[in-house]
């Protein structure tokens, strides 16, 4: 019973951050201020049991997801397919990740809440809103433009380089495809 508390408040802040709430607006939405948040995050102070339905819907969690031997919070799963290359699942990962940061999800329910997106031929013709912000998501994530653009000035300076090789070049320091930094070059203006 010792570590009830200080594991209720771990659970407490790992949803306040999946829910991108501050300590004080969550502090609001439940009826206490900034300072008993983090108390209680920390495992030092307590809560009335009818709060607990506050914290939870202020989460928009389950109460019992907040409940030491509760179910632990939803996980996520990003799957790749491991025939494709490294550079390609590097960019699925962070299109997944894209598509989990501004998407909301809507839940599969398999063992527990989760998202899946299949990818078909719509999302490779990059023409629907989700697959495109994922995809810009991505490129900044793996190939962030101030980066590049001093990675660009420094070949620049090194020499002459065609479009082309200046793609070939970047996409091996970022790790990333050849189509990926032609694409980022093109998006940041970089070349046409």
């Amino acid at each position: 019973m010792d570590d009830f508390y200080p594991e209720f408040g771990r659970r407490v802040r790992l949803a306040r951050r999946r829910a991108h709430l501050s300590q004080e607006a969550l502090g609001r939405l439940t009826g206490m201020n900034r300072t008993s948040i983090t108390n209680i995050e920390a495992g030092r102070q307590r809560i009335p049991l009818h709060l607990l339905v506050s914290f939870a819907t202020a989460l928009d969690v389950e109460p019992m997801e907040l409940l030491p031997g509760g179910p632990p919070a939803a996980r996520t799963v990003i799957g790749v397919n491991s025939a494709h290359s490294l550079t390609r699942r590097r960019f699925t990962v962070a299109h997944e990740l894209g598509h989990l940061r501004l998407h909301p999800g809507r839940p599969l329910i398999l063992d527990a809440p989760a998202r899946v997106n299949f990818r078909d031929h719509i999302a490779s013709l990059a023409t629907d809103r989700e697959e495109i912000e994922a995809n810009a998501f991505a490129a900044a994530l793996l190939m962030p433009e101030r980066l590049v653009l001093e990675a660009v000035g420094r070949l620049l300076t090194a020499g002459q380089h065609t479009p082309e090789k200046l793609a070939q070049l970047l996409a091996e320091e970022f790790q990333v495809s050849e189509a990926a930094m032609s694409y980022r070059l093109i998006n940041l203006g970089i070349t046409t």
